[in-house]
């Protein structure tokens, strides 16, 4: 029950409210807690839990099993289930200016940091949020290479797939004339039909492809000797689990959780991948071989 609502509650007894709420801090059948567990859970000033577990041990219905340990009598009240949930798209403006300073290394390296033109592969039906990942990219890449700001931008729809960036950035490749392509794709799948797409025409010299998620699919191409993926952002998704249980826990026992948790996002590159995903290889094995070669079937 809302404390808030009790105070207008004429008929309400609120030493029974309490009571129960402290009660409820019992959780399994036989567990035994020290104090300041029962006030945090219970939500309780621990001078007030004190009293009552002092008064519940003498009405019998707890009992006080250590020098500061309490057990509840009765059965635990079965307690209200939850659903975890997972929003899996966010914003990514933080790490823009890092993915940015990635790829200027690579462009400053290899092109004298020049580039004729920048596509973006973009998922539209997801809408704006994802969008996010490919603006802040070129946000970051015109702070940080200024001297691209006059670079001609080309959007393309890669549908977020294989088979629909391959044919999209095929198509572009036959009318465009520039030199040197920056491509920011929104996710390796994407970025892995661009990728082919060039080979097939032969400029695979002329492309530098930045990406998002660090797939199985994305790792094992930035593997490849002489890959122009320079790197794709990863977002671990794996570890997601562990920590948003943790969070969720905390919040259902009322403990402080900060207004935000964020996954620290780190950028995977050719020099780095193994540093990262050190026991791919046992995974591809497990999945039957070299994933990356399933994706190239047009």
């Amino acid at each position: 029950m809302n404390p808030e609502s009790s105070v207008r509650d004429p008929y309400l007894v609120k030493s029974v409210m309490h009571s129960s709420q402290l009660l409820c801090a019992f959780r399994v059948a036989g567990e035994a807690l020290p104090l300041r567990e029962i006030s945090k859970r219970s939500n309780l000033p621990k001078t007030m839990a004190f009293r009552l577990l002092y008064t519940l041990e003498k009405c019998g219905m707890v009992e006080k099993v250590g020098e500061n340990l309490y057990r509840s009598c009765l059965r635990p009240f079965k307690q209200k289930l939850y659903r975890l949930g997972y929003c899996a798209q966010g914003t990514e403006y933080g790490f823009s200016r890092e993915v940015s300073a990635s790829l200027q290394r690579w462009v400053k390296r290899r092109w004298e940091s020049e580039a004729d033109e920048i596509v973006l592969l973009e998922l539209p039906r997801a809408g704006n949020l994802p969008r996010m990942r490919l603006t802040g990219l070129l946000v970051g890449i015109k702070e940080i290479l200024p001297n691209l700001s006059n670079s001609r931008i080309t959007a393309i729809d890669g549908d977020g797939c294989f088979d629909k960036s391959f044919e999209a950035v095929r198509k572009h490749l036959r009318s465009t004339t520039s030199r040197r392509i920056i491509v920011g794709a929104i996710n390796d799948t994407s970025a892995l039909g661009a990728l082919r797409a060039f080979q097939e025409a032969g400029r695979t010299e002329r492309c530098a492809i930045m990406s998002h998620n660090a797939s199985l699919e994305g790792r094992v191409e930035l593997r490849e000797p002489h890959t122009r993926l320079v790197g794709s952002v990863g977002y671990f998704p794996e570890r997601y689990g562990d920590d948003l249980i943790r969070v969720s826990l905390d919040i259902l026992n009322r403990r402080p959780v900060p207004p935000a948790v964020f996954v620290k996002h780190q950028i995977i590159t050719p020099e780095t991948v193994d540093h990262f995903y050190p026991n791919d290889s046992l995974l591809r094995s497990s999945l039957g071989g070299n994933s990356g070669a399933l994706a190239w079937s047009v």
